[in-house]
């Protein structure tokens, strides 16, 4: 049976491009720091700069991690979704594994958030992940391959939610 691609190419960039931009340079301003070759008053930064640079470093890249760590590629075919970092070998979890589908509230890109999804437990090392929904599919499609409705905190997305209003309450994003 054919695989079915849920997410898309911003699911790749985040995960992997996006902090090697913010990291990079951060790191290499570390580096410059921690070998000396940053002026500092005619001489190089005294030692306890060069350490604050380094948790600053530490800093970032534990920011950056929890926001886009649970990044994955995701497909699916009837019977299962199969689950990628896009350098391993694809896993495959069974849809009745899946505990809930929904929007994920603490990151926005681009007025999109990405879809979570939770498991009931821990499949293959994983115990929840996200992705960026492909363009051109809606929340029914992520239900229709997944087997599950997409949730918005407790309460089910609204088809209106594309448009950006949720169901009921009025509200806009």
């Amino acid at each position: 049976m054919d695989r079915f691609a849920l997410s898309d190419w911003r699911t790749f960039a985040w995960k992997y491009v996006v902090p090697l931009l913010i990291v990079g340079p951060v790191a290499y301003f570390t580096v410059l720091m921690m070998i000396g070759r940053v002026d500092w008053n005619g001489g190089p930064a005294p030692w306890f700069v060069r350490w604050i640079t380094l948790a600053g470093l530490a800093a970032v890249v534990v920011l950056v991690r929890a926001v886009v760590g649970s990044l994955k590629r995701v497909r699916a075919d009837g019977e299962a979704i199969y689950v990628s970092n896009y350098f391993q070998a694809d896993q495959a979890i069974p849809r009745v594994q899946i505990a809930r589908v929904l929007e994920n509230q603490r990151v926005k890109v681009g007025g999109e958030r990405p879809i979570k999804v939770e498991l009931r437990e821990e499949w293959a090392g994983v115990r929840s992940f996200s992705f960026f929904l492909a363009r051109g599919l809606t929340y029914e499609d992520v239900e229709e391959h997944v087997g599950l409705p997409v949730l918005w905190r407790d309460e089910r997305v609204a088809r209106g939610a594309l448009a950006g209003r949720e169901e009921g309450d009025g509200r806009t994003d």
